[in-house]
């Protein structure tokens, strides 16, 4: 056999599986690389979605934040808009309860203004005359004027400017007109004391008349100089604004009233045992009754 040695073809295929073992190394080397680097490509994307993540998980959570507590928050949201329902409807009712009392008033007003100017116009008939037609214009007077004082004092009239001072309304024009009032029931009940009682009254009585009248004019006046810090317009809960006393100047006025109210009372007792014109009497025991309901609430206005 003309060929090679055995020893060199022992190391030809020696060296055959050196270069094989070499190429395969090679080709596997690649091809671990070529995967190595694909995985490590993989895995490069794979720490880029877990970082785009965990920066969207904060965005995530925020806005489920947002939506639950906007769905947390939903409850109260439709109770403020329940109340506010509730407050609007509330004031329209006041609104137009105190609408309906402004125009009972205004007819009621209205209808002693006819009376008393019929009865001016037929002055000189007897009976008018002895119902004490001046006495009744100037209590009317005082009546329109004590209602617009309170009307204006507890905001149920919104007037502006000069009209929201408590002093003018709340005191001269309340507080002072139903005073008035009273004082013309009182001079009514001193006429028919003096024409069936006691035709002379002696000076004692006319001093505590004298003090009876100046009695609230007083306070009135001491009020005023005292100004907006015992008497101002503060706001009330319902959003509109009502004249408020402090408690030591509602207690002075509280004591005259009760005063007056008194004086009142001896003035009709003195008149029981009154049998001529009755009727009079009558009359003028009621109209001090409805002066002193009035005065009554006053006191809790």
């Amino acid at each position: 056999m003309t060929g090679m040695p055995l020893g060199s073809q022992s190391r030809l295929n020696e060296s055959e599986f050196a270069s094989n073992g070499t190429m395969a190394d090679d080709s596997v080397t690649e091809d671990l690389g070529w995967d190595h680097t694909d995985f490590a490509g993989r895995n490069t994307d794979g720490d880029e979605d877990a970082l785009s993540n965990e920066q969207s998980t904060p965005v995530l959570a925020q806005t489920l934040m947002a939506e639950t507590e906007g769905t947390t928050t939903g409850a109260p949201l439709a109770t403020t808009d329940a109340s506010g329902q509730k407050t609007k409807v509330a004031q329209l009712v006041n609104t137009a309860a105190e609408k309906s009392f402004m125009i009972a008033c205004a007819i009621f007003f209205g209808l002693q203004a006819l009376a008393l100017i019929l009865g001016w116009s037929k002055y000189n008939y007897a009976p008018l005359r002895a119902k004490q037609l001046p006495l009744l214009t100037i209590s009317f007077i005082a009546s329109v004027f004590w209602m617009l004082g309170t009307l204006q004092s507890n905001h149920v009239l919104v007037a502006r400017g000069v009209y929201q001072r408590c002093i003018l309304f709340g005191v001269w024009f309340a507080l002072m007109g139903i005073h008035v009032m009273l004082l013309c029931f009182a001079f009514r009940m001193i006429r028919l004391y003096r024409a069936y009682v006691a035709p002379k009254l002696t000076s004692l009585f006319y001093l505590r008349l004298f003090a009876f009248t100046l009695m609230l004019p007083i306070v009135a006046a001491v009020g005023t100089v005292v100004g907006s810090k015992s008497i101002a317009f503060q706001p009330a809960a319902d959003g509109s604004s009502q004249c408020v006393a402090q408690t030591g100047w509602k207690a002075g006025t509280d004591v005259v009233i009760v005063i007056e109210l008194l004086f009142l009372a001896t003035l009709s007792w003195s008149l029981r045992r009154m049998q001529h014109a009755y009727q009079k009497r009558r009359e003028t025991i009621i109209g001090s009754a409805v002066v002193s309901v009035t005065l009554i609430l006053n006191m809790f206005m």
